[in-house]
């Protein structure tokens, strides 16, 4: 029998602690976790009990963590974006195997760079493209690959991020500011283009796109707002964005309270509420993200795809069509139900992959054991969602991106 894999975990966060923790708990057998890298002392503290990591083995920052001796088979990148690029150059040069949460970089020239370091190294570096790992995902793939709907023609493709979830992420919270952060198209929806990548089965030719951020902004606010939900605003009972109604009466969210406090008493969600980002009026933030924004696409193939988020969604689910010669595929990962029609046929075959309580649609155990796999040299990284593979859809959120600002098409050949 194989000794499990060790791992240290930079960044103890909503993703890490969660996600990929809760798998290395369940199979000790496979991956342990043994050295945690994280600034915030209640997260680290709860890490450090949940998987008994030595306190030597404990750290305020990841560059403490990495400047040292090699002290793991592998690390899990789950820092903020802008923050992924230098840990990743750092974790290369010491030897580690890598699992970083997507973005590769929030800089389109850092991602081209990385790409370009890791290649020659022989170690796994996958990113956490979890879409392609879930088993819905994976029978949309199983059916294109079968030639169930002849050859693929075109697909069209939606992300309903919900406007409760929009309001947490991309307005209140870690991702509204691109100073920060990343455009929306490349921190929410490179999963997006990603699927889009793996379903087309080809390299991108051109892409154009359009977007805005049209409602979250101050001018935009009802008159008599205050800047603070907590604050007696007048509008507390029918507003759809109510922090204070969204988080402590509802509070059914747990994780989107993970990230605003780990002390999720009432009065630890009360204190946040009134002092830190996530209380704040929706209306007199900082975000400068878009809220909505359109992309198409032309592969290389002939195929053609568009794609549109929106933040003004009830649910957070994504849809999905696939239209080929003989037939289209119709999915909805809201309710995991897959539609295949054939031409020439009244009747419809019905496939219903069942939900997994793994996260992302067992996505993220997906993920996991495929890391697991080919660190053990039992899995091909053509299979996997390596460094590589997944700089193309890096390229594909920055030419959409360009040719928003620019309003035009943008050539693929461009941006590499």
């Amino acid at each position: 029998m194989q000794k499990p894999i060790t791992v240290a975990l930079l960044g103890a966060g909503i993703r890490g602690s969660m996600a990929y923790g809760i798998y290395i708990k369940k199979h000790p057998d496979q991956i342990r976790m043994v050295a945690v890298a994280e600034p915030d002392e209640k997260r680290r503290e709860d890490v450090r009990k949940m998987h008994h990591i030595p306190k030597e083995n404990c750290f305020l920052d990841w560059k403490y963590l990495l400047e040292g001796k090699k002290i793991a088979d592998a690390v899990i990148i789950t820092t903020q974006d802008a923050m992924h690029y230098e840990a990743a150059i750092c974790a290369i040069d010491k030897g580690y195997h890598i699992l970083m949460e997507k973005p590769i970089s929030n800089n389109l020239e850092e991602c081209i760079h990385l790409a370009r370091f890791a290649r020659d190294k022989q170690l796994v570096f996958l990113l956490c493209y979890v879409m392609r790992y879930s088993p819905f995902y994976r029978k949309i793939k199983d059916l294109l690959q079968q030639g169930s709907i002849g050859e693929l023609v075109s697909i069209r493709h939606s992300e309903n991020i919900a406007y409760w979830h929009y309001a947490h992420s991309f307005v209140r919270g870690s991702w509204s500011n691109l100073s920060r952060s990343s455009p929306l198209i490349l921190s929410k929806s490179s999963h997006d283009m990603d699927l889009l990548l793996w379903f087309a089965g080809s390299d991108v030719k051109s892409v154009s796109s359009f977007g805005d951020l049209s409602f979250f902004k101050q001018d935009l606010a009802p008159t008599g707002a205050p800047k603070r939900c907590s604050l007696g605003c007048p509008y507390q009972k029918e507003c759809p964005y109510n922090a204070t109604r969204f988080y402590l009466e509802e509070g059914h969210y747990k994780w989107a309270i993970r990230a605003m406090t780990t002390d999720s008493s009432p009065e630890g969600i009360r204190k946040a509420l009134e002092t830190g980002p996530y209380g704040r009026c929706v209306f007199y933030c900082d975000n400068d993200v878009m809220d909505h924004q359109l992309v198409n696409i032309q592969f290389q193939n002939g195929v053609t795809a568009s794609y549109t988020v929106s933040a003004f969604t009830k649910d957070f689910f994504r849809k999905t069509t696939l239209m080929g010669t003989k037939g289209e595929i119709r999915a909805n990962d809201l309710s995991f139900d897959i539609r295949l029609s054939t031409f020439g046929s009244d009747k419809a075959e019905l496939f219903f992959v069942d939900d997994c309580d793994t996260g992302h649609g067992g996505g993220d155990e997906g993920i996991m054991k495929d890391f697991i796999d080919a660190i053990y040299g039992e899995k091909s990284l053509e299979d996997l969602t390596d460094i590589q593979c997944s700089l193309n859809s890096h390229l594909l959120a920055f030419g959409a991106e360009r040719s928003r600002k620019e309003r035009r098409v943008v050539d693929f050949e461009e941006l590499s």
